[in-house]
């Protein structure tokens, strides 16, 4: 059947329009393994999450995601389809993997694996790392209990109110990972939090100089994170404490 010339221009855009949008997915690969030797079971479960981690004071946004049931062990080979168009050059995303069973995570990477700009590929291989499973919750993350979802700005290290523009600030996400800013740099990492106890992983960190006050804050906002081990909430305030309970740092929620 020929086609008039207008059936064949709205063919023909149609067509390009869908050509443009299967050209923008691409593919993300490589494998994810750790460190210790245990055998993984038969019932595991792989999931893999491309996410941008450009906003300093949230926790990532998801842009791609998929489930796999694990087949061998480590390390496991893993293939991501993305949407090109949602990548921005000037924005940082990394990889994220978790492997669990029944709903239970067993492992996850607690330090930033960073992908596809500011120099990283398409090509990443994650390590993870065994969760605590006496943190572990039912629904498979690791437990940050009541500070899961939330966001704080840090008012002081445990002595003077900070007064700089810019204060240090805290993000936990309900997958047990932080982002955090240092008033000059960005972080991420993990957490575990349980009983009034709390622990971080710290990932990778951006390495902007940093002019004062803002290099001296960034290094006693790691010094301080470093030594926390217990935490207090009291409403819209959160107070981190070191392994006898001083307050090393004291926090605000964010709005």
């Amino acid at each position: 059947m020929r086609m008039t010339a207008p059936a064949l221009a709205t063919f023909t855009a149609a067509a390009l329009l869908a050509g443009g949008a299967f050209a923008a997915d691409q593919t993300l690969t490589g494998s994810v393994a750790y460190k210790d030797r245990s055998a993984l079971p038969p019932n595991a479960v792989l999931e893999v999450a491309l996410v941008d981690v450009s906003r300093m004071d949230a926790p990532a946004v998801t842009l791609s995601s998929r489930r796999w049931a694990v087949q061998g062990q480590v390390p496991l080979a893993y293939s991501l389809t993305y949407d090109d168009a949602l990548i921005d050059e000037r924005m940082t995303y990394a990889v994220q993997a978790t492997i669990g069973v029944d709903g239970r995570t067993l492992y996850r990477n607690t330090v930033m694996t960073p992908a596809l700009t500011r120099g990283a590929g398409s090509e990443v291989d994650i390590m993870v790392d065994r969760v605590a499973q006496g943190m572990a919750a039912d629904s498979g993350a690791v437990s940050g209990g009541e500070l899961a979802g939330s966001a704080w700005v840090v008012t002081d290290f445990g002595g003077p109110i900070l007064v700089a523009e810019k204060k240090p600030e805290i993000a936990f996400g309900e997958d047990g990972r932080i982002a955090g800013f240092t008033g000059c740099n960005r972080l991420m990492g993990g957490y575990e939090a349980a009983d009034g106890k709390i622990s971080f992983t710290q990932g990778g960190m951006t390495m902007m100089a940093c002019p004062e006050p803002y290099g001296e804050m960034e290094m006693k906002f790691n010094e301080q994170l470093a030594a926390v081990a217990r935490y207090t909430l009291n409403g819209d305030t959160l107070v981190l404490g070191d392994e006898n309970g001083r307050a090393v740092m004291r926090l605000v929620r964010k709005p």
